[in-house]
């Protein structure tokens, strides 16, 4: 009989899904408001240019890392990569658009509205989405727990600032080391404890008791 292999598996967050749902929500409005201001009849062209214009900012954002977890990372450099995958895909778009000649029939307005409104939706929708998720984490929900491997003062200040930033969802599980502990000091009551060695950690995050690792030896 062949032994059980556990593997660790990257994670997969409501919060990437999510991202993924708002912007091509954020396209299609987009679209929306454009051949509203221009009177534009939503024929199979206008259905088929704004799913073309969905799956390429979904492959795009997949290349640049768009759709990551973003769980403790500042908002603007989010609405930042997401801008940017937004001129990337728009760039793509117009080649698709001249070389398939739908941006003769196109009105010049009606496409800057469109880059306009979808940009900014953007940045709006992920402003929103991170407030309802501080919200709601701050609650104690949707909580991930976390190792620091490394026992130094980096280590403990990392702890002590997520424990001071309930809002970001994140808690500790404990320190891995593989140093002895007269290398490494004893650590602080407040920030948890040492777990073990970076050995225990495979087997714990194999187990599922731990989601992110963050490393801080020198």
């Amino acid at each position: 009989m062949f032994p059980t292999v556990h593997r660790i598996h990257h994670e997969r967050s409501l919060e990437t899904s999510l991202l993924r749902l708002t912007d091509g929500c954020c396209v299609a409005l987009g679209f929306a408001t454009g051949s509203l201001y221009h009177h534009v009849d939503a024929n199979s062209q206008y259905f088929l240019a704004c799913a073309v214009a969905i799956i390429v900012v979904f492959l795009t954002g997949e290349v640049v890392g768009l759709y990551r977890g973003w769980r403790g990372v500042a908002l603007h450099r989010e609405i930042a990569l997401a801008e940017l995958t937004w001129l990337y895909s728009l760039a793509i778009l117009l080649g698709i658009g001249f070389a398939t000649r739908y941006t003769d029939l196109c009105s010049r307005v009606g496409l800057a509205i469109v880059v306009a409104t979808t940009a900014l939706l953007f940045g709006l929708s992920r402003f929103t989405l991170r407030f309802v998720l501080r919200t709601v984490r701050a609650k104690g929900r949707n909580i991930r727990k976390i190792a620091i491997v490394g026992v130094n003062d980096l280590g403990i200040r990392l702890a002590r600032n997520m424990e001071g930033s309930p809002e970001l969802g994140l808690q500790i599980a404990g320190f891995f080391d593989d140093r002895p502990s007269y290398r490494t000091g004893e650590l602080p009551e407040d920030v948890g404890r040492r777990l073990g060695s970076i050995a225990s950690l495979v087997e714990a995050a194999r187990r599922g008791e731990v989601h992110r690792v963050y490393i801080t030896l020198p």
